[in-house]
């Protein structure tokens, strides 16, 4: 039932009624196109009314901007879309789907980060409850649909949507030695491992070269890298042209011939 009322809530008369789509809309300060940036944009082409939140910088006027908006607006959209990150992206989430509520509008869970399922476990009850107060929850990554089935059983799995026309296929048929990691320089991402490798394949390919592409997340991983790599004495072997726009990926990553990847969790990036 709760499903069927979203639906209906959505479309009225045949008439495409507004979506309210909040998360972090950072591109034009942090060069990096989140997946919910793309979903607004293909919204808005395909003819359907969007209001999005938030683009402010600094977590706490984010966080006002969203709650904010989710009340100030809510006679102006029908439901609404809510990314859903682990740690203190987590209470946001859960601040602005209470205010849904208050405003009696549905809406819709989306599952993000490795490390939800960790902090599930953390905090059970929390999670249960939010999830359960959705009408729908989707999630891109097959790893979370698994992890978090227990928290609610239903969960949909909705892959990112890709572009394929701007990934151009290239037959190598003699791969060269040019690796390429794309990621945040987060630890979850174990960017550390990357340097590693490199010492150890540079012992059979003395040619070997990676390019690690990715923004700082500040939370010390890219230092502990660069460290590793001095230590190994590879760093003259890898580049660092740190975070890029989303459309120059498929371009970054024709330059390499081998994706490395060394996370320690699978959240279904693009890459």
């Amino acid at each position: 039932m709760a499903k069927d009322k979203c639906a209906a809530s959505l479309k009225w008369a045949g008439e495409k009624r507004p979506v309210l789509l909040v998360g972090n809309f950072l591109s034009s300060t942090h060069k990096v196109l989140d997946v919910c940036e793309e979903l607004a944009g293909q919204l808005a082409a395909s003819g359907w009314p969007i209001f999005t939140t938030s683009s402010k910088p600094g977590r706490l006027p984010r966080l006002f901007d969203m709650i904010h908006t989710a009340w100030s607006k809510r006679h102006q959209y029908a439901a609404a879309q809510v990314d859903v990150y682990s740690g203190s992206a987590f209470l946001w989430a859960e601040a602005v789907c209470w205010m849904l509520r208050r405003a009696g509008k549905p809406y819709i869970l989306t599952l993000h980060g490795g490390g939800l399922p960790d902090f599930a476990r953390s905090w059970p009850e929390r999670v249960r409850h939010l999830l359960c107060s959705a009408v729908v929850v989707t999630t891109p990554s097959l790893f979370l649909l698994e992890r978090m089935a227990p928290y609610r059983s239903d969960l949909r799995l909705l892959p990112n949507a890709l572009d394929l026309s701007s990934y151009k296929f290239r037959v190598r048929q003699r791969p060269q030695l040019h690796l390429i990691w794309l990621r945040a320089f987060s630890a979850i991402y174990n960017p550390s491992l990357a340097p590693k490798v490199v010492a150890r394949l540079a012992l059979d390919f003395p040619g070997i070269h990676l390019t690690m592409i990715g923004p700082d997340k500040e939370d010390g991983s890219l230092q502990e890298m660069r460290q590793a790599a001095m230590e190994l004495g590879v760093m003259d072997r890898i580049s660092l042209p740190g975070g890029v726009p989303k459309t120059e990926v498929p371009d970054w990553m024709s330059k390499g011939d081998i994706f490395l990847n060394t996370t320690n969790v699978d959240n279904a990036p693009v890459s």
